[in-house]
């Protein structure tokens, strides 16, 4: 009939690094990148049924109707040093940023390590926060949520690599990640960031180096995802 559903997002981001060397083993990244998101929402539809109700009539329930457009700004900024101490090679950083409708600014620290057992076999490991802004309609007041917040996901990875030869290079990760602040559709206020999710799983990925006549790789992941609407 007369209902129409129209949510168009239209993004630009600019990604820019600079990295400094300053020694044998130690180097410094920084990096920003401005985003600019234009979302339009055209929406002439029944509301949506409060918490799934099975018993609910789209056909009596009362129009949502709605048409506007708006812009997103958002920026990012990310630094990381390398500091080489012997064996090792640690590298901490932190990505700092302000994204969707969202006016908190908010700062992900990381910390990534390799041990190199010798010349051929290294251990590494990695651990950081990650953030994500809810999509801009999920947030918006017309047809989202505006309390909607980052959604936070903690990683963490260990991993072995292998230099077989000078050609052939395998490496095989283990990794475990723990998701908080889940956006999902429900609630009152169609979204809520009531959610979390589990994830872990396995890497193994083999790479040949490019050489005059062939490269390439070849990777296989398999995971396992938990996820729920509502905090337990």
């Amino acid at each position: 009939g007369t209902d129409k559903v129209y949510l168009t997002v239209q993004s630009l981001a600019v990604p820019t690094e600079f990295t400094r060397r300053e020694g044998p083993g130690r180097s410094f990244v920084l990096g920003f990148e401005p985003t600019s998101i234009n979302v339009g929402i055209d929406v002439a539809a029944p509301l949506p049924a409060p918490d799934d109700d099975p018993y609910f009539d789209f056909d009596e329930a009362p129009k949502f109707q709605v048409r506007r457009k708006f812009k997103v700004p958002g920026f990012s900024t990310w630094s990381a040093y390398d500091l080489g101490l012997g064996s090792w090679l640690v590298t901490p950083g932190v990505r700092a940023f302000r994204s969707g409708l969202n006016t908190e600014t908010s700062y992900d620290p990381r910390l990534q390590a390799r041990y190199s057992l010798n010349q051929d076999d290294s251990i590494k490991f990695a651990v950081g926060q990650y953030s994500i802004a809810p999509e801009a309609v999920e947030s918006s007041g017309e047809f989202g949520n505006p309390s909607l917040n980052y959604e936070r996901s903690m990683h963490y990875i260990l991993g072995w690599e292998k230099t077989w030869t000078d050609r052939w290079v395998a490496d095989i990760q283990g990794f475990y990640k723990k998701t908080i602040r889940l956006v999902s559709a429900g609630g009152s206020k169609n979204y809520q960031d009531t959610g979390d999710r589990e994830t872990r799983g396995l890497e193994v990925f083999l790479r040949r180096n490019m050489t005059e006549k062939f490269f390439g790789w070849l990777s296989y992941t398999y995971s396992v995802s938990e996820e729920r609407k509502s905090e337990a």
